[in-house]
C-alpha cells in the first residue's frame, strides 16, 4: 500500500470562514486529539486519526452552517421579490 493510497484529500476553508466551535460541537473529538498528543510528548504524526476526526466534525459543521446561510439568504430574495410584486400589481 503507497502513501497516496490512506490519504483522504480535501479542500481547505475559506480564509477567515472556520468559525469557532462556539456550540462545543467537536469537544470530545478535541480532547481525544489533545489526549494523544500528550500520550505521543507532542508528536502529532502519531495522532493524525485523531486530528482527522476533529477537523472532519468541523468540516461537517461549517458546511451546515453554510446550507443553512444559504436558505436563509434565498428566503430573503424570495421575500424581497414578493414585496416587488405586490407593490407592481
Amino acid at each position: 500500500m503507497s502513501a497516496q493510497q490512506g490519504r483522504i484529500s480535501s479542500k481547505p476553508p475559506d480564509k477567515g470562514s472556520f468559525p469557532l466551535d462556539h456550540f462545543h460541537e467537536c469537544d470530545q473529538q478535541a480532547k481525544s486529539y489533545t489526549e494523544c498528543l500528550k500520550k505521543h510528548k507532542l508528536m502529532p504524526k502519531r495522532c493524525r486519526k485523531f486530528q482527522t476526526d476533529y477537523l472532519q466534525c468541523r468540516m461537517q459543521r461549517l458546511n451546515s452552517l453554510e446550507k443553512l446561510r444559504k436558505k436563509k439568504k434565498k428566503k430573503k430574495k424570495l421575500r424581497f421579490y414578493k414585496i416587488l410584486l405586490d407593490f407592481f400589481h
